[in-house]
């Protein structure tokens, strides 16, 4: 029985502190609620972390990769408490991609893999885990992402196709 609650204790202070440390990265952020939701009390952590994947995405383009680092470090914080509150595969892809920019391939796929298996026609998903193949010299993996990809006359399959074929 004190094992029990020792256990339930552990879980709401993890749950606490992984809630209290994203609630104070908020004096990092340069946006609004109200830009996020339109309800200016209310932001939802998969916003917020859609717009720290964007700042890291452009510090990334930039060549500035520590910054890129901690933009992606950033969302993933928030990227980890919307999957609590209702996963999706959005979500998933998100994490994959946050995880393969900071260099976790292995993770990265499992997340690209669990998005698909909520949405297997989901197109960026299918990108993005063809490009990681690429990456990881897995061409033939990549391909056949690519043939799935082939009627659905969408800038996924034009981008894999392109990133598959630069690689030879």
């Amino acid at each position: 029985m004190i094992k029990k609650n020792l256990i339930i204790i552990f879980i709401f202070l993890l749950s606490y502190n992984i809630s209290y440390s994203a609630d104070n990265n908020s004096n990092d952020v340069e946006f609004s609620a109200q830009e996020t939701t339109g309800d200016p009390k209310k932001v939802s952590e998969y916003n917020m972390a859609v717009k720290f994947i964007k700042k890291a995405k452009k510090y990334k383009k930039k060549g500035k990769t520590k910054k890129a680092k901690i933009q992606f470090e950033k969302a993933l914080k928030y990227l980890y408490i919307a999957n609590e509150e209702m996963p999706n595969a959005d979500i998933f892809r998100y994490i994959g991609y946050a995880t393969l920019n900071l260099g976790d391939y292995k993770n990265a796929e499992i997340y690209y893999k669990l998005g698909l298996s909520l949405n297997p026609n989901h197109f960026s998903i299918n990108e993005q885990l063809g490009e990681l193949y690429v990456e990881t010299n897995r061409i033939d993996k990549a391909k056949k992402i690519l043939a799935s990809l082939k009627d659905c006359n969408c800038k996924e399959f034009e981008e894999l196709n392109k990133v598959i074929n630069s690689s030879r």
